[in-house]
């Protein structure tokens, strides 16, 4: 097997020399992910915290009522939701290192989500663009490594592999296509460039109650279903009864572990604060569980927030807090955005960057509160 890593990292050193000839980078299609792009380009001297992650961060977490909370304790932050509906891991950190952070010279504090939600389990992602744009030599790399660690059978293994060398080759064709080269490189939009920028006070944010769309009603009206409710209630109960038993492997948590890593070691270079955040909702605890031990293990200056507990924030699994199984509503964004501000706020106090020395020091908060752990909240 290490053989046929070999030989598939000798093709991926090949495809990618050929497209680095030409243009490494593809151009921005995606409505959501371009806006939020183009604002941190016109915000970037501002932004000194930022959310990353996929819709449950995009939909629960509001930068306006974070930053008035902490602010309000005498430290200094400016946030910006960098959510996106159905954010994979390695996209995040292909985004962190390609966009986020040569653009935020002041970044002080990154909230990664520990979201297991691989695109490529759902058939209609397989070779969308954005699949497709995430798949660099470094994370095809990075994938293989993580398949190959996976004690699942060789085929299972073959399966998994061929599916990111196909995406990798993709994306190096895009890139290195002749004339295309030089309408991706017209076609692509600069952020902060486009005349089109989102206005100054967009944050990033947006509760799923504002929606308009006939599938978000849709999907809200089914969630309020009595046997939607009853099946929801009964997934909560088997988070509750789950323990920190290992699950079976599966290449999806590798890839977690690996990723989470990387960013974390990144941080650590850049003297920015790295959290992993564990986000309300279904989350098929055992596996994030063994995902955030083992990562507790090799990036022990990581520091992980649990807001997955059903028991201390039974609030956050109370249908009338809820858009979906998998996503609060506005009135449900509010309470968590409340939780992570109180669950911050400690942290950042000691921080030089975010202090705010004109004020008063924080009442009510002790180091007793929070113990030597880098576990919180759990």
């Amino acid at each position: 097997m290490r053989r046929l890593f070999l030989r598939v990292t000798f093709l991926l050193l090949i495809i990618t020399a050929i497209s680095w000839l030409f243009n490494d980078s593809l151009p921005i299609k995606d409505h959501l992910l371009s806006k939020k792009e183009r604002t941190i380009g016109a915000q970037a001297k501002e932004i000194n915290t930022l959310l990353v992650g996929a819709s449950p961060v995009y939909r629960s977490f509001d930068p306006a009522q974070l930053d008035s909370l902490i602010n309000s304790a005498g430290i200094q932050t400016t946030t910006f939701n960098f959510g996106i509906q159905g954010m994979a891991l390695l996209e995040t950190e292909y985004i962190l290192e390609k966009y986020l952070f040569p653009q935020l010279p002041n970044l002080k504090l990154l909230i990664l989500e520990s979201k297991l939600f691989d695109p490529l389990d759902k058939i209609d992602n397989f070779m969308s663009w954005r699949m497709v744009r995430f798949h660099d030599f470094k994370r095809t790399v990075d994938a293989v490594s993580a398949i190959l660690d996976t004690d699942t059978t060789n085929m299972v293994k073959y399966s998994k592999i061929q599916t990111r060398i196909r995406l990798f080759t993709k994306r190096s064709y895009l890139a290195g296509e002749g004339k295309g080269v030089l309408k991706s490189l017209l076609n692509h939009i600069s952020p902060g460039k486009s005349k089109h920028n989102a206005p100054p006070t967009y944050n990033g944010f947006r509760a799923l109650d504002t929606e308009t769309q006939s599938t978000y009603t849709k999907r809200k009206n089914n969630f309020h279903l009595p046997e939607n409710i009853m099946q929801f209630h009964t997934e909560v109960a088997k988070d509750i009864n789950s323990d920190l038993s290992q699950p079976e492997d599966y290449p999806g948590q590798q890839i977690a572990i690996h990723t989470m890593h990387n960013i974390a070691q990144e941080c650590q270079k850049r003297g920015i604060m790295f959290i992993v955040l564990a986000t309300p909702g279904k989350s098929k605890k055992e596996k994030r569980n063994y995902v955030l031990n083992k990562l507790q293990l090799i990036s022990p200056g990581t520091i992980i927030i649990r807001m997955d507990s059903p028991l201390k924030y039974p609030a956050f699994y109370q249908v009338e807090n809820r858009y979906d199984a998998g996503h609060l509503n506005q009135k449900g964004a509010r309470i968590a955005t409340r939780e992570l501000a109180n669950l911050l706020i400690p942290l950042l106090s000691d921080h030089s960057g975010f202090r705010d020395i004109s004020k008063p020091d924080i009442p009510g908060f002790s180091d007793s509160d929070y113990p030597n752990s880098q576990y919180l909240a759990q």
